[in-house]
């Protein structure tokens, strides 16, 4: 019994040494596509943050300015994405009425299109932004 734990464990170890997360390289000659001001992009994550929240009428929330970003999601096999994105925090009461607390979200935009939005919570996406 005490061999077959054992055996069972070394397999584990084996496979999931097997696992690698494939990180996509920066690539310069990308095409981020026509920047986003802040202005524009603000009413669009007023408008996802509606239908996102509980109670959006109580969100707080604080945004940085767009910056060039690109977006993969960790194992999956689809095309990295490129544009501007946004970093913001923000705080909104949940259905007890307190509120939640700060929680950081990024959302990523192609042109004038809100192309992704997705929190820190949110497992296996990444949105790396460029200097």
């Amino acid at each position: 019994m005490r061999s077959i734990s054992l055996a069972a464990l070394v397999a584990t170890l084996v496979v999931s040494g097997c696992v690698t997360i494939q990180r996509p390289q920066v690539n310069f000659n990308a095409n981020y596509g026509e920047p986003i001001l802040y202005a524009d992009a603000m009413p669009k994550i007023e408008r996802y943050l509606q239908s996102y929240l509980k109670d959006p009428m109580s969100a707080v929330y604080e945004c940085g300015l767009p910056k060039k970003s690109w977006l993969s999601q960790i194992g999956a096999r689809v095309p990295v994405k490129y544009g501007f994105g946004v970093m913001c925090t923000i705080n909104a009461k949940n259905s007890f009425g307190g509120y939640v607390g700060n929680k950081e979200f990024e959302f990523l935009f192609q042109g004038q299109t809100l192309a992704r939005a997705s929190s820190y919570e949110e497992f296996g996406v990444v949105i790396i932004y460029d200097n």
